[in-house]
């Protein structure tokens, strides 16, 4: 069975996720369009590689609301909701970051390779591809998604190594998998309001 992609990023950070159950048919299509013009715009202003810890850019917040409308939001709505959003991703950046965890250039684009061969295999492969042609070229948006994972990947390894660790502590409480995957998700959505709170002084937007 195919491996589905359930675009995870309201940034555009990850390979794009929406949930399916939000729009559907012409409207979905319609969309991720909107939102990949969004998004190339974005990127054709990029001028560098360079990433801050506890800088949220304008281009960043500009995606991120521009994901909000296309699911329905009002405007002032979506920008608040993409402020959240990135203020609890930022602080779990900066909390990957002060435990060791970072990316190398190599290791993103090594990470990015094997995200494109998801990419075609997925079942909603032809959802993410919706977006991907919005760029000049499927290079550019790769190019994108570079700037993008040199934050994400190590808050992704972070939150992945904590989670392992928890599922652990998990089945040494004889916890049912249904129970320990519960208690995870509940136990994560905690962690991002107190790493929210605890880095929000230090977060700027730019």
């Amino acid at each position: 069975m195919k491996k589905r992609i359930i675009m995870v990023s309201v940034l555009a950070c990850a390979i794009l996720i929406i949930s399916g159950s939000i729009v559907y048919g012409q409207r979905y299509n319609k969309n991720l369009v909107e939102w990949g013009k969004d998004m190339a715009s974005v990127a054709s202003e990029d001028d560098g590689t360079e990433v801050k810890a506890g800088v949220i850019t304008r281009q960043e917040l500009q995606v991120a609301t521009s994901y909000y409308v296309q699911m329905g939001y009002e405007e002032n709505e979506a920008l608040d909701a993409a402020k959240e959003y990135l203020l609890k991703r930022e602080a779990l950046y900066m909390e990957a970051v002060s435990n060791g965890y970072s990316a190398s250039d190599e290791e993103v684009w090594e990470y990015l390779d094997e995200l494109k061969e998801t990419v075609k295999n997925a079942d909603n492969s032809a959802d993410v591809y919706a977006v991907i042609e919005q760029f000049d070229s499927e290079e550019d948006f790769w190019n994108y998604e570079f700037i993008v994972y040199k934050k994400d990947l190590p808050a992704q390894n972070y939150v992945s190594d904590m989670e392992n660790s928890y599922g652990d502590t998990a089945s040494n409480k004889d916890l049912t998998e249904n129970q320990s995957d519960t208690t995870w998700e509940t136990y994560f959505e905690n962690l991002k309001d107190e790493l929210q709170e605890k880095y929000e002084d230090k977060i700027v937007f730019e």
